[in-house]
C-alpha cells in the first residue's frame, strides 16, 4: 500500500509538472494560420488575433489575446469587434472519448461597434447575408467569398439545426466588462453615439436539454454603476429547436437611468419634451410563446422638469416636478391571439389613470373588451407642470379641482358598443365673465354609441349641468361620402341659478324655463340644421344704461307663449339661415305688447331682419333692417300706425304727462358699429301726430302773451287774451312733418299744426321748422302761428289794429320763434314783423283819409302808383 501511495503521489506530480509545462512546451501559435483559414470562409471580414496559448492549471483549453475582426470597410478602418482576450475551458473525461465538450467561453473586455449610416444601411449587414447570395451594403465584400479566394461551406452545411447547437456542448458563457458602441447618422446624425458600458454576462448550462441559467449586468446611457440587470433562466431548448416553446423566466431591473441623456437620443422630440430626472424600471416576463407569457412590470419616473420656452416656467419660475409610475400585469396566449390586461396603472402625481380588458385574435379579427377610468385626475395641475399644456389653454380659462373620466368598449372593428363619461361636478371652472361653475356644481357629459359597418349609432349624448338636461341621439355613415342625422332635445331648463354660473345675465335676473330641439343632418359639404326654442314664460330685468343707477322705474319683463324657429344650411363653406320669432304676449319695462313676429335672414355676409310686427301702445309697430359685420355697416327701418305717443314718453321717457296724440311715421336709421367709429347714428324720415296736446304748453295763448306784450296792445285786447289764457295747453287736429337727425341733433322741417285749439276756434295752424339738440333737450325752431279766420275777426272787431296782421285770406299771421328747454319752451314773437305791419297799416289809413279830404280819386288795384300817393304813404310811414 506504501508503495502504491508513493508511485501515485509520483503521478500527480509528474501530472501537475506537465500541466506546468505543458503551456511552455506546446505552442498553439504555429497554428494561427490554420485557425484563420478556418474561420474566413465564415466571416466575410479580416480576422486577427495576437496570440494564442494553452491553458491547464485554470482549466483545460486555449486562450486566444488580442482577437480583432474588422469594421465595414464602408463605413471604418477601425475594428467591429475587439476582445482582449477570449477563454475556452473543455471537459477533460469527454476528450478521453475522442468528444469536444466545451465548459465554459470567457470573453474578456469585448468591443463592439454598431453603426448605421444615413441612408439607413447597418454596418453588420454583410454578416447577415445568405451563403450564396447578395452583397452587404455598398463596398463590402459578399459573403461565402473568403479573403483567401476559397469557397465557403453553404448554408446546409452551417446550419446543421438543432444537432449543430447540440455539438457545441458549451457549458457555460461569460462576458466581462464588455462594451457596445452605437452610432447612427440616420437618426442621430453628427451626434455622440450610444454606449452600453460595463456589460457582465453570465450563462449557465448552455445545453438544448436544461434550463439555461442568465445574468447580465451592465451600464446603460452612463448611470451610476450597473445600473441593469437581467436575470432568469431560458429553456430547455429541446431537440426540435421550435423558438416558440422555449420556455424563459426572466427578470430586468433598470435604475437611475437619466430621462434627459435618453430624450437626447431620440429621432424627434416628443410632444411633452423631457428636460430632466430618473428613471426606473422593474419587469418580469414568464411563459412561452406557444402558451402564454406573463408580464408584470413597474416602471417609476421621478423628479421629471419639462422643458419650458425660454427654460422656465409661467412667471419665470421652473417647470415644476413631475412624477410619474406605470405597473402593468398582461398576459400574452399568442398561440390563441389573446391579450388580457388584468391591470394597467399610470400614476401622473396625485392622479391615477386604470384600465382593464381583453383583446382575443389580435392577428386576424381583434375582440375587445375593456374599460378605463381615472381616480383624483387634476387637469389644473398637469396643465401647472406641462408648459405645452398651458400654452393651449385658452387665455381667459381656469379650472381647478379634480376630474372623472370612464370608457367601456367591447366588440370587434365592424362592430362595436362604447360608453364614456366625464364627470366635473367636484371642479370649478371659470372662463373671463361668461361662465364660473363653482365646484359641486351639477356638470356631466355622457355617451353611449354602437359602431355596425360604417354606421355609428348615437344611442344617448346626454350633457348634464345645472338644470339642463340636454340628450343627442341620431347616426352618422363614416363612408367615403359620410352623412349625419342627428336630433337633439331638452327637458325644461329653468333659468333660475343661471346668473351665478353665467355672471354676464345676472342684471337680468332670468326667471322661467324653456325647452330646446334640434335635428341636424346632411353631409359635411351639405348640411341642414333646425332650431326650436320654446317657452310658456319667461321673465327678466333690463337694467338701466352704464352708470345709471335705480331710477325707481319698472323694469321688469315678461314674455309668454314664446316660440323661435331658426333653419340653417351649409353648401360647401357657405352658411346661411332663417329665423322666425313670436310672442303672443308679454311686457318690457312696464310696456305691454301683444302678437309680437319677427323674422331674419343670413346670406353671408348679410342678415336681413325680415319683419317684425309688434301691436304695442294701442297701435302697430312694424320694421325691417339689414347688418353688414364685415362692413360694421347697419340700418333698421321701422313703421309706426296709431300709436299713442303719449303712453310712449308716460312710460319710457321722463316727460310723463305732457304730451299725447295718435302717431304714424316711417323712420330710417342707420349706423356703424367699426372699430374706432364714433358710432354716430344718423336717421331721417316722415310723421303725422293726430289729435294731439301739448300738455306742457300753450302755443297760441303764448303767442299772444308776447303780443299782448307790445306797447298799445294790452289795453285794446284785455278781454281776449284773459279768454286764451285759460288754455294751458295746445290742443290740435293733427301734426305734420318730416325730420333728419345726425350727430345727436334733430332737425325738423316743414312741421305743421292743423286746427290748433282755442278758446273760440279750432282751427289755427302753425308752421314751424328748426333743431332740438337731443343730448342737452334744447330747442331752437322758428315759423309762424296762422289764426282761425274766426278768431282772427273777432280779434280784428275789439281792436282794428289786428288787421295789420291779416294776409290776403284775412287770417292773422304772427311770426314766432321757439328757444329754451323742449320741456318748457319759450316763445319769442317777431316784434319787428308785427310793428312793422301796424306802422304801414297806419299809414294806408292815413293816405286813405287824406286822399278822402283831398278829394283824390282811390287807389286803383294793380295800377302804378303815383307821386302824390307815394308822397303821402312816405309821410304816414313810421319813422
Amino acid at each position: 500500500m506504501k508503495k502504491i501511495g508513493i508511485i501515485l503521489g509520483i503521478l500527480l506530480i509528474l501530472v501537475f509538472l506537465a500541466a506546468v509545462l505543458a503551456p511552455f512546451v506546446v505552442d498553439l501559435n504555429r497554428y494561427k494560420g490554420t485557425i484563420l483559414s478556418t474561420i474566413k470562409p465564415y466571416v466575410p471580414r479580416e480576422v486577427d488575433f495576437d496570440h494564442i496559448e494553452l491553458t491547464v492549471l485554470t482549466g483545460l483549453g486555449f486562450e486566444l489575446r488580442g482577437l480583432r475582426v474588422a469594421d465595414n470597410p464602408a463605413f471604418s478602418t477601425g475594428d467591429f469587434i475587439r476582445l482582449e482576450g477570449l477563454q475556452v475551458r473543455v471537459m477533460f473525461l469527454p476528450l478521453l472519448k475522442r468528444q469536444i465538450k466545451v465548459k465554459r467561453v470567457v470573453l474578456k473586455r469585448p468591443e463592439i461597434l454598431l453603426e448605421r449610416n444615413a441612408k439607413g444601411a447597418f454596418s453588420f449587414q454583410d454578416l447577415l447575408q445568405g451563403a450564396t447570395g447578395g452583397t452587404g451594403v455598398e463596398g463590402s465584400p459578399p459573403r461565402g467569398v473568403a479573403a483567401a479566394g476559397k469557397q465557403a461551406p453553404t448554408g446546409g452545411e452551417i446550419a446543421g439545426g438543432a444537432g449543430f447547437l447540440a455539438g457545441l456542448l458549451v457549458n457555460e458563457l461569460a462576458i466581462q466588462q464588455g462594451k457596445v458602441v452605437y452610432r447612427d447618422e440616420m437618426l442621430w446624425p453628427g451626434r455622440a453615439p450610444l454606449v452600453i458600458d460595463a456589460i457582465d454576462v453570465d450563462v449557465r448550462d448552455l445545453c438544448l436539454e436544461r434550463p439555461v441559467s442568465v445574468q447580465m449586468r451592465a451600464d446603460v446611457l452612463g448611470g451610476t454603476g450597473q445600473n441593469l440587470a437581467l436575470a432568469g433562466t431560458v429553456g430547455p431548448v429541446g431537440q426540435e429547436l421550435r423558438p416558440e416553446a422555449v420556455p424563459f423566466d426572466l427578470q430586468i431591473s433598470l435604475k437611475k437611468l437619466p430621462l434627459g441623456t435618453l430624450m437626447s437620443l431620440l429621432p424627434s422630440p416628443l410632444p411633452v419634451p423631457i428636460d430632466s430626472g430618473t428613471g426606473s424600471l422593474r419587469w418580469t416576463a414568464k411563459g412561452s410563446l406557444d402558451r402564454e407569457i406573463v408580464s408584470h412590470g413597474e416602471v417609476d419616473l421621478q423628479d421629471i422638469r419639462l422643458k419650458a420656452e425660454g427654460g422656465q416656467g409661467e412667471g419665470g419660475s421652473e417647470p415644476a416636478a413631475v412624477h410619474c409610475t406605470v405597473a402593468e400585469k398582461i398576459v400574452l396566449e399568442a398561440a390563441k391571439e389573446k391579450i388580457t390586461v388584468e391591470s394597467l396603472d399610470v400614476s401622473l402625481n396625485e392622479a391615477r389613470f386604470r384600465m382593464q380588458g381583453t383583446v382575443e385574435s389580435f392577428k386576424s379579427d381583434p375582440r375587445w373588451e375593456g374599460k378605463a377610468w381615472t381616480e383624483g385626475f387634476r387637469p389644473d395641475l398637469l396643465v401647472s407642470t406641462v408648459p405645452a399644456l398651458a400654452r393651449a389653454v385658452p387665455p381667459g380659462l381656469h379650472f381647478e379641482g379634480p376630474l372623472t373620466v370612464r370608457l367601456e368598449s367591447e366588440g370587434t372593428r365592424d362592430e362595436f358598443r362604447l360608453k364614456a363619461g366625464l364627470d366635473m361636478e367636484k371642479m370649478g371652472i371659470a372662463y373671463e365673465d361668461l361662465f364660473r361653475k363653482p365646484s359641486g356644481g351639477k356638470f356631466s357629459i355622457r355617451c353611449k354609441a354602437v359602431k355596425k359597418g360604417e354606421h355609428v349609432i348615437l344611442e344617448g349624448l346626454e350633457l348634464l349641468l345645472h338644470t339642463l338636461a340636454m340628450n343627442a341621439s341620431g347616426e352618422v355613415v363614416i363612408a367615403k361620402a359620410p352623412r349625419f342625422g342627428l336630433l337633439i332635445q331638452t327637458n325644461p331648463v329653468a333659468l333660475e341659478g343661471w346668473d351665478t354660473l353665467c355672471p354676464a345675465i345676472a342684471p337680468y335676473q332670468p326667471k322661467g324655463s324653456f325647452v330646446l330641439r334640434s335635428s341636424l343632418r346632411g353631409t359635411p359639404e351639405d348640411a341642414s340644421m333646425n332650431l326650436q326654442v320654446s317657452s310658456d314664460t319667461i321673465g327678466f330685468v333690463v337694467p338701466p344704461a352704464e352708470g345709471i343707477g335705480g331710477d325707481g322705474k319698472d323694469r321688469s319683463g315678461l314674455l309668454k307663449s314664446c316660440n323661435i324657429k331658426v333653419q340653417a344650411k351649409k353648401r360647401s363653406t357657405v352658411v346661411s339661415a332663417v329665423a322666425q320669432a313670436e310672442v303672443r304676449q308679454g311686457k318690457v319695462l312696464n310696456v305691454p305688447f301683444a302678437r309680437l313676429t319677427a323674422g331674419m335672414t343670413y346670406n353671408p355676409p348679410v342678415v336681413e331682419i325680415s319683419g317684425v310686427d309688434l301691436n304695442v301702445f294701442q297701435g302697430e309697430i312694424q320694421a325691417k333692417g339689414s347688418y353688414d359685420p364685415e362692413k360694421g355697416v347697419w340700418r333698421f327701418n321701422p313703421r309706426l300706425r296709431d300709436v299713442s305717443v303719449g303712453e310712449i314718453l308716460d312710460r319710457l321717457t321722463e316727460y310723463k304727462d305732457e304730451f299725447s296724440g295718435i302717431f304714424r311715421g316711417e323712420f330710417s336709421i342707420d349706423g356703424s358699429t367699426r372699430p374706432g367709429s364714433k358710432q354716430a347714428m344718423n336717421a331721417q324720415g316722415s310723421f303725422r301726430i293726430s289729435e294731439g296736446v301739448i300738455k306742457n304748453f300753450n302755443l297760441v295763448g303764448s303767442v299772444m302773451d308776447a303780443l299782448f306784450g307790445l306797447k298799445g296792445m294790452a289795453g285794446r285786447l284785455k278781454s281776449s287774451r284773459t279768454e286764451i289764457r285759460k288754455h294751458e295747453s295746445t290742443r290740435f287736429d293733427w301734426l305734420d312733418g318730416a325730420f333728419r337727425m345726425s350727430k345727436g341733433v334733430l332737425h325738423l322741417k316743414g312741421l305743421h299744426l292743423r286746427n290748433v285749439g282755442t278758446s273760440k276756434a279750432t282751427d289755427a295752424d302753425a308752421l314751424l321748422t328748426g333743431t332740438m339738440d337731443m343730448e342737452r333737450q334744447l330747442l331752437d325752431m322758428k315759423g309762424k302761428v296762422i289764426l282761425s279766420k274766426r278768431h282772427s275777426a273777432e280779434l280784428a272787431n275789439k281792436a282794428e289794429i289786428m288787421k295789420a296782421l291779416f294776409r290776403s285770406d284775412r287770417r292773422i299771421v304772427l311770426p314766432v320763434t321757439l328757444k329754451g328747454k323742449v320741456q318748457m319752451p319759450v316763445v319769442f314773437l317777431d316784434t319787428e314783423y308785427v310793428l312793422g305791419a301796424v306802422s304801414r297799416y297806419y299809414a294806408r289809413q292815413g293816405v286813405d283819409k287824406l286822399r278822402k279830404q283831398l278829394g283824390l280819386p282811390a287807389e286803383r288795384q294793380g295800377g302804378e302808383e303815383k307821386p302824390v300817393e307815394r308822397l303821402l304813404r312816405e309821410l304816414f310811414k313810421k319813422r
